[in-house]
């Protein structure tokens, strides 16, 4: 039974540079407190699931090691393998996590890695913007969603959010609100973007090549 519920889970990939609030992400939107990752010690496309009633969240690390990193080939291969062999079972969601601030060229590199190259655009991708905070928490996506579609980002919707916590007391109330409606945006955003059934990757073999050249 129990192996039934994870199976009819949606499948829900996390991934983005190190450091822009993946693991974050999850941990509010499960209530989970795992470990962040400083980016001290990065192992590519290391990947680890987090369940909650509805959702498997797939949380992967360290993506912007993919070329030019700083761990051995041989690791790097076992853990693409790894992630590889994780889609074959699908998602029904990508979402790309980015911190608010300029586009990178590592986030061009991400994006098109997953969504284009492992995926080749079947599976939907949800951006999610983190660290919106104070003013930028209603204004930042309205304001810079022209940049994402210069850049030549395609996402079924584009949700800003605010973790942000403050030992003054007045402002963790605001703050406090602003996890929660977080939490609720993504929440909702899942529900109208997620497929109702798994995508699965047709060539997922083909993001060897763009690592390996």
């Amino acid at each position: 039974m129990a192996t039934n519920r994870v199976q009819n889970k949606k499948r829900i990939l996390i991934f983005g540079a190190t450091g822009e609030g993946k693991t974050t992400l999850i941990n509010n939107l499960t209530g989970i407190n795992r470990p962040l990752n400083n980016g001290a010690t990065v192992v590519t496309f290391e990947t680890e699931s987090v369940f909650d009633d509805n959702y498997e969240y797939i949380d992967t690390r360290g993506l912007n090691e993919a070329k030019g990193g700083t761990i051995d080939q041989g690791t790097a291969m076992n853990s693409l393998k790894n992630l590889i062999f994780d889609s074959q079972v699908g998602y029904n969601l990508l979402i790309f996590v980015l911190k608010a601030g300029r586009i990178r060229n590592i986030h061009q590199e991400n994006y098109k890695l997953i969504s284009e190259i492992l995926s080749d655009k079947q599976i939907p991708v949800l951006c999610v913007v983190t660290a919106c905070d104070d003013d930028d928490f209603d204004n930042w996506v309205p304001q810079n969603k022209t940049m994402f579609e210069q850049r030549g980002f395609i996402f079924s919707d584009i949700v800003g959010v605010s973790f942000k916590h403050s030992k003054n007391k007045t402002l963790e109330q605001v703050y406090a609100t602003n996890r929660q409606e977080s939490k609720t945006r993504v929440l909702t955003a899942i529900n109208q973007t997620a497929s109702d059934t798994r995508i699965f990757p047709h060539q997922p073999n083909k993001i060897f090549d763009c690592i390996l050249n």
